[in-house]
């Protein structure tokens, strides 16, 4: 399964790191929306898509946006994590999903807001490169 985020942003690229460190089994490959891997094999996503939220690719090729990759990330993990299986637990309460979509949306709208660098361009390192050759502040 592959997770698209938004490395341009600092809030995003800290989450994208800890999905990394918690899924200790691999089920996820976490890249940023400006990975090559992005448009060499997902150039069908709209760029606007990939703007607007987490978009999360399973291998069959059914995709999710948003609130909907949240879950669909913590669905996968939950087969293997006890703690993203509870998560998954507690969507089934009611309004729980209303409420993960809401907060997203939210989130996703101001994400930027949250953190960003002063320029605006905020990464995560590429896996063996260092924070300081990739402009990470």
């Amino acid at each position: 399964m592959i997770v698209v985020y938004d490395g341009q942003c600092r809030v995003c690229s800290r989450l994208a790191r800890g999905l990394t460190r918690f899924d200790r089994d691999g089920a996820l490959r976490v890249v940023s929306a400006s990975h090559p891997v992005v448009a060499d094999h997902l150039g069908w996503i709209p760029a606007q898509a990939l703007d607007e939220g987490l978009q999360v690719v399973a291998d069959d090729g059914r995709n999710w946006q948003g609130a909907a990759a949240v879950e669909a990330v913590l669905a996968c993990l939950g087969t293997v994590q006890r703690s993203a299986y509870w998560a998954t637990l507690l969507l089934r309460l009611p309004g729980a999903r209303a409420l993960l979509r809401w907060g997203y949306t939210r989130f996703a709208r101001h994400r930027r807001r949250f953190g960003c660098c002063d320029d605006g361009r905020c990464s995560i390192p590429a896996p063996g490169q260092d924070a300081a050759s990739s402009g990470a502040s």
